[in-house]
């Protein structure tokens, strides 16, 4: 069966590397066979990566990413396994340490994307903790939305979205 995906206008996915960006109206995409997949509110820009956990995520999407390149995979694995011995040094928390450890036997198993799915709820902790401490911080995901800038203003002066960008739902279906 293969893998479904709805897209919002203007969504973005990255299939094995390569950008995708969803045009004016909603789209259905079936995915028959094994590919690596992000939709685009997952993907870590690299600008953003300025935080321990978040440089833990961006070296584990940047194998995902380069899973086929054994170079650039090489050089990811060392920088996730490092930048995550870093951490794990300095958390006590045991939920993070726990979810930690389970991160990084999928990414030993080389399963990437439930990798990044394991870290997701970390960086929102690691956020609200900075949070706490008065430091401002951009958050980590983007809606994953790449709306040109003219049909930004349009939608502005619609005062918002159209009926068929309400009902659209990103969902992805196995």
């Amino acid at each position: 069966m293969p893998l479904r995906l709805n897209l919002k206008p203007y969504e973005q996915i990255m299939i094995n590397g390569a950008v995708i960006t969803n045009l004016r109206r909603r789209a259905f995409l079936a995915i028959h066979n094994n590919a690596r997949i992000i939709p685009g509110k997952f993907v870590l820009q690299q600008e953003r990566a300025s935080t321990p956990v978040r440089r833990i995520y961006f070296a584990a999407q940047m194998m995902y990413i380069f899973a086929e390149d054994p170079v650039e995979c090489a050089n990811w694995e060392q920088e996730f396994k490092k930048r995550l011995a870093e951490v794990v040094a300095i958390v006590s928390t045991v939920q993070v340490r726990d979810a930690l450890a389970e991160a990084e036997r999928l990414f030993d198993q080389r399963q990437f994307y439930q990798t990044l799915r394991m870290l997701q709820p970390v960086i929102e902790y690691e956020e609200q903790l900075l949070r706490m401490t008065g430091q401002e911080l951009e958050p980590a995901f983007t809606d994953g939305i790449n709306r040109p800038a003219a049909e930004s203003a349009q939608q502005a002066r619609r005062g918002g979205e159209d009926a068929d960008d309400e009902k659209a739902t990103t969902e992805v279906e196995s």
